[in-house]
Order: C-alpha cells, then sequence, then structure tokens
C-alpha cells in the first residue's frame, strides 16, 4: 500500500471538518476533527467514512473540538446514524474526545433529578430547540425519555468518550501529550482548565438567570440543556464588520495595525487545539482556540526551540476571525501552508488576518488554502503586486497530500 499523509478539508459550509490520513506500509491512522454543521454529514462526511469502513479501516480518533453548531452539528448527525460503538452502522470509532456538560463538574453527582427539575430541563432544551430551528439550525425534537444531545448519544452508545484521561475533561492540565502508538502524537494547546471554568460559570450564571433552583447532577437531561442552550447562542453571534473589496496600501497597513481585540466568547476558549506530530511533520490545528493561549502552550511544548516554531501546516483559529490571530502568535509560529475553512459567513476570513500572516519576516513563500472561494480571498488573490512583495500564494483545495518534505502537492 502506498505511503502518504493527506488532510482534508470538507467543505464544511461556515463550519471546520478534517480528516487527517496516514499511510506507512502496513500501518495507517485516520484522525477526524470536527464534523462541520449538521445539515454537510449525509453528502459530504458519511460517504467519505463509508469508503474507509469498505476498505477495512476505522477512525482513530474523532476529536469534537468544542460546542459551536459549525463544529458539533455534523457530530451528533454522524453519532445518530453510527448508531451503537459495538456494531457501527457508518465506522468503527475507537475513541471520541468531547468536553460536555459532565466535564465541566470537579465530580459527578449522583443525586437524581426530581420530577419538577427533570421537567423544567425538558422545557429549558425545548425552548432553546426552538431557537435553533428558527434560526435553521438542527433538526431534531427533544425528548424526554431519551437524551439528544452529542454527550447523550455517546452514552447509549457506548462509546469510549475521553478515556484518554479517564471520562474526564481533555485540557492541558489533565493531557499535555497523547501518543498514539509509534505513529503520531498529539501535543494539546488548548483549553487550560481557566477556559473551562469559565464555560462553567457562564452555564451555572445563565440557569440561575431562567429559574432552576436544583443541583447540578450528572443526568442526561443536563447534557441536553447545556448543548442546546450553547448551540442557540452560537446562533446570534456577531457578524464582523464588513470590509471593502478593494483599498488602497494605506488601507493595507490600516487593517494589519488595527486593534487587536480578545475573542469574547468562553465556547471558543474551551476549543481542543492541538499539534499532531507525524511522519516527521508538525500539523497545527487551533480549532476556534484564543491565541494567548496557544501562544503559551508552545513554548511549554517547544522550549527547546526558538521562535518562530515551524509547523508544516497550521489552521488557523476561528476561520480567519480577527480576535483569534494575534501579532504575538504569528511571533510564535509560522509554516508554508496556512488551512481555512470557511464559506465566507460572518465575513471571515477577516482580511486584516490574512494581510498580518502574510506580511511579516520570512525565507519562504506562504501558501493560503482556501476550501471556498470568499470575498476576501478572491480579493487577496487579486493583488498580484501584494502577492509577489509578500511571497504569498491563494490555492482552493480540499484534500491536501503533503510529501515527505512537507510540501502539498496535486
Amino acid at each position: 500500500m502506498e505511503n502518504f499523509l493527506q488532510i482534508r478539508m470538507f467543505k464544511a459550509r461556515n463550519g471546520d471538518a478534517f480528516l487527517i490520513r496516514y499511510r506507512d506500509g502496513a500501518d495507517s491512522l485516520n484522525i477526524l476533527v470536527d464534523a462541520g454543521p449538521e445539515n454537510i454529514y449525509e453528502n459530504e462526511i458519511k460517504p467519505v467514512l463509508e469508503e474507509l469502513n469498505n476498505n477495512g479501516e476505522s477512525i482513530d480518533l474523532f476529536i469534537v473540538t468544542h460546542i459551536d453548531d459549525d463544529h458539533i452539528g455534523g457530530a451528533i448527525a454522524l453519532i445518530e446514524d453510527n448508531g451503537l460503538s459495538n456494531q457501527p452502522n457508518v465506522i468503527s470509532i475507537k475513541e471520541i474526545w468531547h468536553n460536555a456538560y459532565r466535564h465541566l463538574q470537579n465530580k459527578f453527582l449522583n443525586t437524581p433529578l426530581n420530577d419538577d427539575e427533570r421537567e423544567w430541563l425538558v422545557g429549558f432544551s425545548r425552548k432553546y430547540e426552538k431557537s435553533l430551528k428558527a434560526n435553521k439550525i438542527g433538526k431534531r425534537t427533544v425528548s424526554a425519555r431519551q437524551g439528544s444531545s452529542l454527550g447523550a448519544l455517546l452514552l447509549q452508545g457506548g462509546y469510549n468518550w475521553n478515556t484518554a484521561v479517564d471520562g474526564w475533561a481533555v485540557n492541558t492540565q489533565t493531557l499535555k501529550t497523547y501518543r498514539m502508538g509509534n505513529l503520531a502524537c498529539l501535543k494539546i494547546l488548548s483549553p487550560h482548565e481557566e477556559q473551562l471554568s469559565n464555560l462553567k460559570s457562564y452555564w451555572s450564571k445563565e440557569l440561575q438567570k431562567q429559574g432552576f433552583r436544583g443541583v447540578l447532577t450528572d443526568d442526561s437531561e443536563f447534557d441536553d440543556a447545556y448543548e442546546y442552550f450553547m448551540r442557540a447562542v452560537e446562533a446570534v453571534r456577531k457578524i464582523e464588520g464588513k470590509r471593502p473589496v478593494s483599498f488602497s496600501d494605506d488601507d493595507w497597513e490600516t487593517l494589519k495595525n488595527e486593534d487587536e481585540q480578545d475573542d469574547p466568547s468562553c465556547k471558543n476558549g474551551s476549543s481542543i487545539a492541538f499539534v499532531l506530530e507525524i511522519a516527521g511533520k508538525k500539523l497545527l490545528f487551533a480549532a476556534d482556540a484564543f491565541p494567548s493561549v496557544i501562544a503559551e502552550s508552545i513554548r511549554q511544548h517547544y522550549p527547546d526551540e526558538t521562535a518562530p516554531y515551524e509547523m508544516d501546516a497550521i489552521k488557523i483559529s476561528h476561520h480567519g476571525s480577527k480576535y483569534n490571530t494575534s501579532f504575538d502568535l504569528l511571533d510564535m509560529i509560522d509554516a508554508p501552508l496556512y488551512l481555512i475553512s470557511t464559506n465566507g459567513h460572518h465575513n471571515h476570513p477577516n482580511l486584516g488576518t490574512l494581510i498580518k500572516i502574510v506580511d511579516r519576516p520570512q525565507n519562504r513563500s506562504r501558501t493560503l488554502m482556501f476550501n471556498y472561494e470568499t470575498q476576501s480571498s478572491r480579493y487577496f488573490a487579486s493583488l498580484s503586486n501584494k502577492a509577489e512583495q509578500y511571497k504569498y500564494h491563494v490555492v482552493y483545495k480540499s484534500i491536501i497530500d503533503i510529501n515527505k518534505k512537507g510540501e502539498y502537492y496535486e
């Protein structure tokens, strides 16, 4: 069997969905990172997974980075379609990482819900399910008899869920490094426990604000309530300001030096981000994580190296949002290949982010690879003088094969 290292950047609309495949003789490894919004699963992701299954392969690790609908929606569709872990309808999944409601707790509480508390939580879930439907997100109906969140489906299906950390949260304190046999190593960059604690505080305050007076337990109704609420909050996220489709050199400098703002979303802060070291390559998947957290973790993981730390590919955070790529982070890392997954929704990617990536000292050319043409990418590609000056290329591609030199090829 031919040896190869391949990244598939699914056309996940405004979301993320990546499949990393590696072959080395008889050894193989498949890692699925997010699954985009629910409505891409059937036509984009399922056929690829079925082909893997027909070839006798499985998903060795499925990472659901965080609870935004554009990352988790397709995961819910996949697990519901796949059914039981030991009798999968689509493909065998050996391990799943997903930090759910129960992972925000310091310990599991077995106190049963009384009828009033259960009824309140089901009503709460249905309220936010309706909000999702109003925004054309999700199609499932909440049931009082059976959990319909990803967490509840994982429990019902008997999946290996966060077993790498004995069922607790995946974060930089509980799991610094995760080895997958002799083939690969993941170095966890995000979240810290602080980001999960912030999300827990936000969730607890929202429950109390809306009238819940019971005790938080490990009942699956909490998984449903938490997940529907968090997904519904995503649906009303602010759209970043529109940018002109043409601008002068003065605008280039203005956008590059625009005041940096921190991402206000505690959900994005809870993202699982990592460096995958495989076949002598370093692939950084930033999910929607905070740039300060990624930068801090990079320093800790590579103390004997000097900045900028060289990666072979970087999936930039939050679809190129202006809130998730900072000068400090870009001083820390660089790569010949940057992956941007978005169809342009929320005005992603931000032009200032693209400028920051290319307008800095370089000893090589940089390729910005998109899975969709967007207003920003088309305009960036049209700037032939800037592209020559800063040695960047704009490419549209969904399947990326990486050779031994760390270069992608057709």
